[in-house]
């Protein structure tokens, strides 16, 4: 089946969120456990 364009999307902005998330979590992960 062809995945309909919704959750194409819905799919790539949970993926791309999780990333994005996960890199900024590292980021700011960093930051908080200094202070």
């Amino acid at each position: 089946d062809v995945p309909t364009p919704l959750a194409y999307q819905m799919s790539r902005v949970l993926n791309e969120g999780i990333s994005c998330s996960e890199m900024l979590a590292g980021l700011f992960g960093h930051e908080v456990t200094g202070e």
